[in-house]
């Protein structure tokens, strides 16, 4: 039997017990600060949104450069149903739209988006009238006939006050080195002012990354 063997269990570094240098445990002690600091500013700098996205319509300011909007409107037979559907189901169809197809695609692209949408016959009926009438309009001949066209373009514009205003164009082409920015309403009421700060702001930002001497313009196709 061997005697006066160290016990082999408990703490073996009994250095660990040991009192520390106190000049070693004031280090420790700054560091832990130095990193609650730390933790808490960057908490802090989490909270604060790192961008401030708005979109044309939350009463974007007017530019400085204010610019004239041409009003185009389609000829209508009958008074359109209204609401937030209805413009979706419009919208939808104007998006989808072979534009170098046959107007025939107008009415099955209607009813596949109605289904989607849950709407009645009368507002599918309605909106493929709408898009017909849109088909036929001069401003989407021409649409038709340039070389560089997009429909539902993103936009990102950085404002003067550091907000990122975002939003979709209806439609934009080039035609003879000049940008036409064509904003959609399938329902527009004169008592109601507007939306041009839409037309607008896509205008300001075509213009902000427009290649050089190229000028835009805008129209509301209704």
């Amino acid at each position: 039997m061997r005697l006066e063997v160290a016990p082999g269990f408990g703490l073996r570094q009994e250095d660990i017990l040991a009192p520390e240098p106190a000049a070693s445990a004031a280090e420790g002690i700054a560091r832990y600060r130095q990193w609650q600091t730390e933790r808490q500013r960057t908490i802090e700098s989490g909270q604060l949104p790192a961008f401030r996205i708005v979109s044309p319509t939350e009463g974007i300011e007017d530019p400085p450069e204010l610019r004239s909007i041409v009003i185009e409107s389609v000829a209508t037979v009958a008074e359109r149903p209204g609401g937030r559907r209805f413009g979706t189901l419009v919208h939808a169809i104007l998006r989808d739209l072979d534009l170098q197809g046959a107007p025939g695609q107008i009415a099955a692209l209607a009813r596949v988006h109605a289904r989607l949408l849950d709407a009645p016959g009368e507002e599918s009926d309605a909106a493929a009238a709408a898009v017909e009438a849109a088909w036929a309009h001069p401003l989407l001949s021409r649409a038709r006939a340039a070389q560089r066209c997009h429909r539902e373009l993103p936009i990102h514009l950085r404002l003067e006050d550091g907000r990122l205003l975002e939003g979709v164009i209806d439609l934009a082409f080039v035609e003879q080195d000049r940008w036409v920015v064509v904003d959609f309403k399938s329902r527009f009421r004169r008592r109601r002012p507007l939306p041009a700060p839409v037309a607008m702001v896509s205008l300001r930002t075509i213009e902000a990354h427009r290649t050089r001497g190229c000028r835009a313009s805008a129209a509301n196709l209704r």
